[in-house]
């Protein structure tokens, strides 16, 4: 306890308090940002495609939980008739057994859409990379609007990276994970990301 209390009272003590306290308010208050995008309503619209951000597959091929409500999202988008295409995006991670977009695709083949409708993008490992390669698709095929899926504690940065990227698009949100300690995690790892993001736009200017 004495060395503890050395510490605390010295200079690069109560400096590495005061950033700590900086860095968990920032955390907390990012996160609470987070939770506000999570509420916004997000209906569809009619859209050329539908562009489905990939998430982790499992070691023995399931979904994730992720990955399944955002297909299950988009699947539901394109049964109500408000886009009659696909555009599932994600490479192979380290530990995944198939590719991102190839497990999305499965799991769209086996409810009966049409194969052809489904292109897939199995490049990319980020979001940017995601929306970059999917805007190479649209172009192709010559589809001008999208609808985004992905989880709702990441749609407010995706919308704004569609933007970024020149695709002219809405969201729709997917559930997020579903126990809290999950829930947690995701707006926390989503708050760095969106400072990385606002870092990067203010050092680009």
């Amino acid at each position: 306890m004495n060395i503890i209390r050395k510490i605390v009272k010295s200079r690069w003590g109560k400096v590495f308090l005061v950033f700590a306290a900086i860095v968990i308010a920032a955390a907390i208050t990012g996160m609470s940002i987070i939770f506000h995008f999570e509420q916004k309503e997000r209906p569809p619209v009619e859209a050329d495609v539908v562009i489905v951000l990939g998430a982790r597959v499992m070691p023995d091929g399931e979904l994730s939980t992720t990955l399944e409500f955002r297909i299950q999202t988009a699947y539901e988008v394109f049964r109500q008739g408000y886009a009659d295409y696909f555009i599932v995006c994600g490479a192979q991670g380290r530990d995944e057994p198939m590719t991102e977009a190839q497990a999305m695709k499965n799991f769209l083949v086996e409810r009966d859409v049409p194969s052809e409708n489904i292109f897939m993008e199995d490049q990319s490992f980020n979001t940017v990379q995601n929306l970059a390669h999917a805007r190479e698709i649209m172009e192709e095929q010559g589809f001008e609007t999208a609808l985004i899926v992905t989880s709702n504690y990441h749609i407010e940065r995706a919308m704004r990276l569609t933007a970024d990227a020149g695709i002219q698009a809405t969201g729709v949100s997917a559930p997020g994970p579903l126990y809290l300690h999950n829930r947690l995690k995701a707006r926390l790892r989503e708050s760095g990301a969106w400072a990385k993001y606002l870092v990067v736009g203010m050092v680009g200017k």
